[in-house]
């Protein structure tokens, strides 16, 4: 697997499946995000889950917040949400999604 499928792989699963980032997703982000792994995000229609990495990495190195850090359920069903609007595959285990979720809360 090369550097960009493991950060776009890590992001994914932390921000969709866990809804947590861990500090090891911040030094995976800080150090192989590139292009080229943005690109792979796109094509595989997961940039968001990317876009809430870099904006986690940033309040992290501000001192904002610590890891692990829980995302918010509101911020988490913004990107689900947005994740099924896209994926006709995503859509399709949406219902396993939703019992996780009601497990958590």
């Amino acid at each position: 697997m090369t550097r960009e499928a493991e950060v776009v792989a890590v992001v994914t699963h932390a921000i969709y499946k866990e809804h947590m980032y861990l500090l090891s997703d911040y030094y995976v982000v800080r150090g192989w995000l590139n292009e080229s792994a943005l690109s792979l995000a796109y094509e595989l229609n997961v940039v968001d889950s990317l876009e809430v990495a870099v904006t986690l990495n940033k309040l992290i190195e501000r001192g904002f917040i610590e890891t692990p850090y829980k995302l918010p359920l509101p911020r988490t069903i913004v990107t689900l949400t947005n994740r099924f609007t896209r994926d006709p595959y995503f859509r399709g285990t949406f219902l396993n999604l939703l019992r996780n979720l009601t497990r958590e809360a």
